[in-house]
């Protein structure tokens, strides 16, 4: 096939997954072999669906063709056999045994036959090569790796396993772009062509017949690059609308609070025969149409939507899915960037400014950052003066219409947001906290005469009109674009905001909820009153979605640090028992310091390592007072102990070091241990407590372990004589040894998502590597100390995988975790020393515990302590007042409850006080 019609089968198979035909894809890229889809192919191994993958690999290769490709089928098919033996199902195993495996015997008959020995066994752990297998999932995860480097490695697949980078709908596009140029080369062209089939080409009929016609009419599709929108109550209907408009021209209305979509389509022109040829010529060089604003007259019964090139459409909305077409203006060469509707003496006026300059609106901007003050007349621009940084802006009044706001962002990427004196045309105020190098133009709206808002650094950052500095930022639950586009409704109730993955997302107040029907938030907003904007609730709103489903979630998010009194919240003391739920697990086993404690995956249970090498671990039970079975402070949970097994507990071996680490790590799937007190590493199997191997440190203690994130097998080992080993544990050897620290190591922490291994030690040094071949990175030192004088520094990366965070007695900071700049610190400075601290299970707080006995809570963000626990209140009576947090633990999934091990032995699990209640507590001068 030519090199043409090799694209043409990519660009089909672009189409095919864009509309969803996913099975058919898949037939298209085994019968053609131009496209071996990793995904896909992963997604079958791990579901096990072995006949299903070698079918799909069956069109690219055949198991004789190489090497490379006999070791995918082996692979596959060894693992299939494996968990069949796994599972007990012997007959399917000496199936797989005789039918599939047994083509690979004449090239390695030994290993065939250690295969067979394996029907004989009870359990296949029990043989020495597969001592360390664990479940199922965790296997099929380390071979779904191998065979992804086997495929990449094999000639056969060279330059079949990228798809190739096209726009998005390019098929789409194409042929649109064909319908338009053969309705231009028609003789006698109408307006609003109705192309009604591809399978002819297309020609105008003739005016006397009266067939209408409707360009670009070809696939609609509405794409996720980019979209407007703006929110009102329809003075129609009393339903709180949103029309919404996207980078393809494409423009819906949709009801907020039922998720409904009323009316869509894709761009098209209602009457070509009356544009002018300047709009006609840009159209044929370039047919891509996006919306650049979409807005409403005042009482809701039209709105308009402005386009990026020449042209302004107005829908008359009746209420319901009653939307019709009401005018069409060429109205601008070049791109219509914004437009508003007036009301003077009663006449309703569209109001539009665009690339041309030419505007007839009090105050306009154009795209080399001129600003003009126009009136109603003929007589010219009153002011001309240039936007900061000359950048492409945009600008609104207030809604009392006594300030004017502008934002913008220059060619450089460097953004703008000001406040004007309009009568001098000079700036009054900057508005700190926009970046120096935007990727894009960042979009703001002004909240009533509050607060103003602008999208950003995929986050909406909000500031009093009357302060430079940021008040705060919304994130939204993630999910934001870089400069995501936002607008408020009138009565700044509701914000909707642009996301990713093709949503709306709107944000309503309680009273904003109270206008679209939904339950408000009750007494919870009611103590953190600003303005009218309280706690914002979010509202999932999906576009483009089968059957236009609606997918919805409620959301707490904090708009401001002031209460509706105007005060800044300040730290919180927690100091009586009341303000707090706390439990002190039970144990009735001699132990003392904990040194090291984890939250198993699940959240329902907790270990501990003590001081004197005992673990400790406790789970909780499903029943009628805890049905999910999750940790909580409210039920306590059971002390695990394996009576029926040798061991009680596992304990690991100690040293006569008085200065040993105790240390370790639990495995991803919760099944396997390798602990450390300062003698030897001990990899334990957590459901019999036994020890599975042993490994005597060649030279030198272990300081820290970590699990390697996708091979059980591989293990990292920090050591006191400053280096760290990579420890492949099945097949009992070092694959590595890493030097570069100078002091003892103290902190390993492994991103799966950026493909590293970050170590600290106490050098206060901080060292990136690769995690798969180990090599060196970066570095950076945190702090330099007196000579002869370290402390342990350790590090944990935040559940995004963007940051880490690095915690010394002295230091704690949030860094970058590609460039290891810092984002955020907190100095000590005369009080306490930090004994440790982690990072929520959303990443939105740190837990710190303290030297002094309090457990401080600070935001993640800026690291601002804004709550503090003292462990005395606590505790019983009896505990001494010496006692301090000596580890500390988030909850895997609830991201307000935490666990402390103290220095008495004591472990602790602290939540708030009540259900639905967060740790960010309102706090006047009376509250303590």
């Amino acid at each position: 096939m030519t090199t043409l019609g090799k694209e043409l089968v990519f660009l089909i198979l672009q189409f095919l997954e864009e509309e969803g035909f996913k099975e058919a894809a898949r037939v298209l890229e085994r019968s053609s072999g131009y496209f071996f889809n990793m995904e896909h192919f992963e997604e079958l191994v791990l579901k096990g669906d072995w006949v299903g993958a070698e079918k799909y690999l069956s069109g690219f290769t055949k198991f004789e063709d190489n090497k490379y490709s006999t070791k995918i089928y082996f692979e596959m098919r060894k693992q299939n056999f494996l968990e069949s033996l796994d599972n007990n199902d012997r007959a399917k195993a000496l199936d797989i045994l005789f039918n599939d495996l047994k083509v690979f015997s004449s090239d390695n008959k030994e290993l065939y036959n250690e295969m067979t020995q394996l029907l004989t066994l009870n359990n296949i752990r029990e043989h020495g090569s597969l001592s360390m297998y664990g479940d199922t999932e965790t296997a099929r995860t380390i071979v779904v790796q191998e065979l992804k480097k086997i495929i990449r490695a094999n000639p056969i697949f060279h330059g079949k396993v990228d798809f190739p980078s096209i726009r998005t709908q390019r098929l789409r596009r194409l042929i649109n772009q064909s319908l338009n140029w053969q309705h231009l080369q028609c003789k006698d062209p109408q307006p609003n062509p109705d192309i009604r089939t591809l399978f002819v080409d297309h020609v105008c009929t003739p005016p006397h017949e009266h067939i209408p016609f409707l360009l670009n009419a070809v696939i609609p599709k509405c794409a996720s690059a980019s979209v407007t929108s703006t929110v009102t109550n329809s003075g129609i209907s009393g339903a709180t609308l949103c029309p919404v408009g996207t980078s393809t021209g494409d423009i819906s209305l949709w009801e907020v609070a039922s998720g409904q979509k009323l009316f869509g389509g894709n761009f098209k022109v209602w009457d070509i025969s009356a544009c002018t040829m300047a709009f006609k010529t840009a159209l044929l060089k370039d047919p891509r149409m996006s919306v650049n604003r979409a807005a409403w007259s005042p009482d809701g019964s039209i709105f308009g939507v402005a386009y990026s090139k020449h042209i302004v459409q107005m829908y008359a909305y009746h209420g319901g899915n009653d939307v019709r077409q009401k005018l069409e203006i060429d109205a601008h060469v070049g791109g219509v960037n914004d437009l508003a509707f007036a009301a003077p003496h009663k006449q309703l006026l569209v109001i539009t400014c665009g690339d041309d300059g030419a505007i007839q609106f009090f105050f306009s901007t154009s795209v080399d950052g001129n600003i003009k003050a126009w009136l109603y007349d003929d007589l010219g621009p009153r002011v001309d003066y240039d936007a900061p940084g000359r950048a492409r802006t945009s600008m609104a009044y207030t809604s009392d219409g006594q300030r004017l706001l502008s934002c913008g962002t220059s060619s450089s990427g460097e953004s703008f947001l000001v406040e004007w004196d309009e009568s001098e045309g000079a700036i009054k105020r900057s508005y700190r906290g926009l970046q120096k190098s935007s990727a894009g133009a960042v979009k703001f709206d002004i909240l009533k005469n509050q607060f103003v808002a602008a999208g950003e650094e995929n986050v909406i950052k909000v500031w009093n009109l009357d302060n430079d500095d940021v008040l705060t930022t919304i994130d939204a639950e993630g999910g934001l674009p870089e400069n995501p586009q936002i607008r408020f409704n009138k009565d700044g109730t509701l914000l909707a905001v642009y996301a990713k993955e093709n949503k709306i997302k709107v944000l309503a107040s309680d009273s904003g909820l109270q206008l679209l029907g939904i339950c408000g938030s009750g007494s919870q907003g009611s103590s953190r009153v600003v303005g009218e904007v309280s706690t914002f609730f979010l509202i999932f709103v999906k576009l483009n979605t089968e059957g236009d489903t609606v997918n919805r979630e409620a959301l707490n998010l904090n708009l401001t640090e002031e209460d509706n009194t105007g005060k800044s919240r300040k730290p919180f003391e927690s100091y009586r028992r009341s303000q707090c739920q706390s439990l002190l697990l039970p144990s009735h086993v001699n132990v003392e310091k904990i040194s090291r404690l984890i939250y198993g995956s699940a959240g329902n249970a907790v270990l501990a390592l003590a001081s004197n090498g005992i673990h400790l671990l406790w789970k909780w039970p499903v029943n009628v007072l805890n049905l999910t079975g999750q940790a909580t402070a409210k039920v306590p949970p059971e002390l695990v102990k394996r009576r029926n097994s040798s061991t009680t507990l596992m304990k690991n071996e100690l040293t006569a070091n008085p200065e040993a680490i105790p240390c370790f790590a639990l495995s991803k799937n919760d099944c396997y241990l390798i602990s450390s007190s300062g003698g030897k590493i001990s990899l334990f199997n957590v459901l019999t407590f036994k020890t599975m191997v042993s490994i005597t440190p060649p030279s030198s203690a272990a300081t820290c372990l970590a699990f390697h994130p996708i091979d059980n097998n591989i293990v990292a080992i920090g050591r006191a004589d400053s280096t760290i080993l990579t420890y492949n544990v099945r097949l009992n050897k070092t694959v590595s040894v890493l030097s570069g620290h100078t002091g003892r190591i103290s902190g390993l922490a492994f991103s799966n998502t950026l493909n590293m291994l970050v170590s600290t030690a106490a050098d206060a040094q901080i060292i990136v590597w690769d995690a798969e071949n180990f090599a060196r990175q970066g570095s950076r030192r945190l702090l330099e100390f007196p000579d002869g004088v370290e402390s342990d520094t350790s590090v944990q990366f935040h559940p995004d995988q963007t940051q880490l965070l690095v915690v010394h007695k002295s230091y704690m900071g949030v860094l970058s975790a590609h460039n290891l700049e810092c984002d955020a610190k907190w100095i000590p400075g005369d009080s306490t020393p930090i004994s440790g601290a982690t990072f929520s299970c959303d990443g939105h707080k740190v837990y710190a515990g303290f030297m002094d006995g309090t457990v401080g809570i600070f935001a993640s963000s800026s690291l601002q302590l804004f709550c503090q626990i003292a462990l005395h209140t606590i505790l019983p009576s009896s505990s001494s007042l010496d006692v301090y947090p000596a580890s500390i633990a988030a909850h895997p999934q609830k991201p307000d409850q935490f666990v402390v091990g103290l220095t008495s032995g004591e472990v602790v699990v602290i939540e708030p006080p009540g259900p639905g209640t967060e740790w960010w507590v309102d706090c006047s001068d009376d509250a303590v």
